[in-house]
């Protein structure tokens, strides 16, 4: 009797355990439920690798290489396991050329001198961001790494300031900026982007408690984003928010984990971030 009782007991606490699991790894996919994400998507935009801009043969190489690993999966499953689905754009347009002038050398350059150096931030998770050790990691690290690998060269990280990304390709600190870039105009006139590999939007956060339910609530209200970042121009391109009499105060913050804490405290009223990086924030910080 005494080992039946036993038995049963064992059973239902295994079935608890395997419950309790599974609902720890649902939970896993959702943000803090103490905050919430508004319905009305500020900006869509897409991301890209930046070369100088007479650097096509070594975009257009890159881009080769990173077609390939779309093939082979391997970009799926980079992106499945920073993200949990899919993110990676298959096949999409060029954005520029498609061939690269003869004279072009920037390719044979990145080779004879055995590595390339990537420009990153160093606080973008789970694109790029530094571990414990002040090591770069994220979805990016592990993805410029397998294609320098696979161009037969070093990778080489370089954390730069995202102010000054024009002036970091032209005067050679890095050769390229790959950190979740989003793609402009103004980018454009200055480097070379081969195709997009990512989509984004532009999302608007809240204290669950807020008074915030749509843009037109902004009025006289706080929004945090980070310095430097498309959240402004999104922000200061969204027609409702800059119809709003007063308008809102716009704080710009070193990074979005400022911003986010500054939420946190109520400090701000909404923050403006990329949907990649602010749910993962969301979900794991």
């Amino acid at each position: 009797m005494k080992y039946l009782i036993s038995s049963k007991l064992f059973l239902l606490v295994l079935i608890f355990s395997l419950l309790f699991i599974d609902c720890q790894d649902e939970r896993a996919e959702y943000f803090d439920t103490s905050f919430r994400i508004l319905d009305e998507v500020l900006d869509t935009e897409e991301y890209g690798v930046g070369f100088r801009v007479n650097d096509i043969a070594l975009g257009l190489e890159v881009q080769k290489i990173f077609d390939k690993m779309i093939a082979d999966g391997t970009i799926s499953e980079i992106s499945q396991k920073w993200f949990n689905e899919d993110l990676y754009i298959n096949d999409g347009p060029f954005w520029k050329e498609s061939v690269a002038p003869t004279n072009d050398s920037s390719l044979i350059k990145v080779k004879q001198k055995g590595y390339l150096v990537v420009g990153i931030e160093d606080n973008f998770p789970p694109i790029s961001f530094t571990d414990e050790d002040g090591m770069p990691v994220g979805a990016e690290i592990e993805l410029a790494t397998e294609v320098c690998k696979r161009l037969g060269v070093e990778v080489r990280f370089e954390f730069i300031d995202w102010g000054a990304l024009e002036s970091v390709l032209n005067t050679g600190l890095v050769d390229c900026i790959w950190n979740g870039m989003t793609i402009n105009d103004t980018r454009l006139s200055f480097m070379f982007v081969a195709k997009s590999y990512m989509q984004n939007r532009q999302i608007a956060v809240v204290k669950e408690k807020s008074d915030i339910y749509s843009l037109k609530d902004l009025a006289n209200k706080i929004i945090a984003v980070q310095r430097f970042s498309t959240a402004i121009d999104a922000v200061n391109n969204n027609q409702t928010i800059m119809s709003l009499n007063p308008k809102p105060l716009i704080k710009q913050f070193p990074n979005n984990e400022v911003a986010y804490q500054q939420l946190k405290v109520n400090w701000i009223s909404m923050w403006v971030v990329d949907e990649i990086v602010g749910k993962w924030l969301l979900t794991y910080y």
